[in-house]
């Protein structure tokens, strides 16, 4: 199976919907803190407010038993910390976050003159380290999984346009440089401080150029760049019909300026 197989997999089951038919399907929880997947993915645009993040850690356990036996995996809520932002717990179960950035605004661009930008943050990088790092390969129903379970999905909205994207590890053995970047203090700092100022040269002068095709392109021309190439790939949920929701891989096009939009995930 290819990465983008794996991916896509992976991906795809996070839309897996409730069987109404099985007795087991029901969530400890559910309609309070716990959430069917699906129902949290979908529901995220929501949840996507000016003033915090909103979010969900995807939850594995062993306990959990695949349907039709079980429930599977489930969506916990996350409460945003005191920087207004949501990081994912420290727990062997997780295996990937939902959250949503603050809301961009006509006004005010950036969200209430805080500087979010409508895409990956670096603390979404760290996110993906920190949950491939902690996770527990020897759950008893998920002990083959790979790294393509690992996931952080952000869901954004632009000037009234809800984006929803999907942060991927496409190749292991470079993702192993991110790890050794963000687990350096001044390797961290300068990786940190290269995004954004990627980021920044679009929300420069008097006409800001926030788009969601913009970020789109600033962010794989960051994570293509021989400085940082740390095995990422970026999909794009279509949802524009409910009941045929897809996901695409966004990849540069050859000469960087536009975004090719593919579909492995059919």
């Amino acid at each position: 199976m290819s990465n983008d197989e794996g991916n896509c997999e992976e991906l795809k089951k996070l839309l897996t919907p409730k069987d109404p038919n099985n007795q087991h399907s029901d969530i400890p929880g559910e309609n309070g803190e716990n959430k069917n997947i699906r129902e949290a993915l979908l529901n995220m645009p929501n949840e996507i407010v000016s003033s915090f993040e909103n979010g969900y850690a995807l939850i594995n356990s062993g306990s959990f038993s695949q349907p039709p036996v079980g429930h599977g995996p489930l969506a916990k809520d996350l409460e945003a910390s005191a920087d207004n932002h949501v990081y994912p717990p420290r727990d062997g179960r997780v295996f990937g976050i939902i959250h949503s950035h603050q809301k961009n605004t006509n006004s005010d661009p950036l969200g209430q003159n805080q500087y979010e930008h409508p895409m990956f943050s670096a603390d979404d990088f760290l996110s993906l380290v920190t949950i491939r790092n902690n996770y527990s390969q020897n759950l008893a129903n998920f002990a083959n999984s790979g790294d393509e379970i690992f996931t952080v999905v952000l869901s954004v909205n632009i000037f009234g346009i809800v984006h929803t994207y999907a942060l991927k590890i496409e190749n292991s053995a470079k993702f192993e440089n991110l790890n050794n970047i963000l687990s350096n203090r001044k390797e961290r700092r300068k990786f940190n401080k290269e995004l954004k100022r990627e980021y920044e040269a679009l929300t420069r002068g008097n006409n800001p150029d926030i788009s969601a095709l913009n970020y789109e392109k600033t962010f794989l021309k960051f994570i293509s760049s021989n400085n940082h190439d740390v095995g990422l790939s970026l999909f794009k949920m279509d949802a524009e019909d409910v009941n045929n929701i897809k996901w695409n891989k966004l990849s540069l096009s050859a000469d960087e300026n536009s975004v090719n939009e593919t579909q492995p995930c059919r």
